[in-house]
């Protein structure tokens, strides 16, 4: 495996794996709900992930989608309370497309406003379709009676309210501080030679110095003791029936 921090310290992590002739390149960057300072609560990072694949200064949306196809491949990516995870699988043919495309939406993403519109309600939807599925309601409820001082009370996907107050502005300026080189990590996993992958990165990632992004602070609440929580589901329209979802949690240590 080679390990690489670049001077701009974007953070390089190859790993030859011969076992298939696929590649998975994926961009990680460290930021996620936990991260949103004043918006907390409203979903930037989540917004994000919806946002990158819609066109950058080099490409516009069906362009991302056209290369990618055309390279045999796929992509998808997620949010969590810390992260935000990129990713493309293709052929090793297509490694360069890949990590060229990643390497473009961490740094030159345009932020349509038109595509934001759309996606905004796309988020709509699959914030009703949560309160729809106990187990996510459990969870959420979990997190939010455990932690009464840390961010990770908050969901990640964000609440309406807080939600539907973010402009284009708010979600850009998020994404300008938080995708920096120093915050991004780059892997690849793949039926190659670790120093051309590692070669191509470098060139595919000239990402200014200047950009920087500070150390996240994140006050963790420690003074709960083990806990169950258990939500349960009013009653169905179809014979009154119920759904409850219970979530366990125990207080362990932290570890950073």
């Amino acid at each position: 495996m080679v390990l690489q921090t670049l001077p701009n310290g974007l953070t390089i992590i190859v790993r030859e794996d011969h076992s298939a002739p696929v590649v998975s390149a994926q961009a990680w960057c460290r930021t996620g709900s936990i991260d949103e300072g004043a918006w907390l609560g409203a979903g930037l990072s989540h917004v994000l992930e919806h946002m990158l694949f819609k066109g950058t200064t080099k490409r516009p949306a069906s362009r991302i989608d056209q290369e990618v196809q055309e390279a045999g491949g796929y992509m998808n990516a997620y949010t969590s309370f810390d992260r935000t995870v990129y990713h493309i699988e293709v052929p090793d043919t297509g490694a360069s497309v890949a990590i060229d495309i990643l390497c473009d939406i961490m740094r030159n993403a345009t932020i349509p406003p038109d595509e934001l519109l759309k996606e905004k309600q796309v988020i709509l939807r699959e914030m009703d379709m949560n309160q729809d599925d106990p187990d996510r309601r459990s969870g959420r409820r979990l997190f939010e009676t455990a932690f009464t001082r840390s961010p990770y009370r908050y969901t990640i996907i964000g609440y309406p309210d807080i939600y539907n107050e973010i402009t284009r502005e708010d979600v850009a300026a998020y994404y300008h501080s938080r995708y920096a080189p120093n915050n991004t990590f780059l892997l690849s996993s793949a039926m190659l030679q670790p120093p051309p992958s590692s070669s191509k990165s470098r060139d595919s990632t000239r990402m200014p110095n200047s950009g920087h992004c500070q150390p996240r602070s994140c006050p963790m609440s420690r003074d709960k003791p083990p806990l169950a929580w258990c939500w349960k589901r009013p009653p169905l329209n179809s014979g009154g029936s119920t759904i409850a979802g219970m979530s366990p949690a125990f207080a362990t240590p932290i570890f950073r």
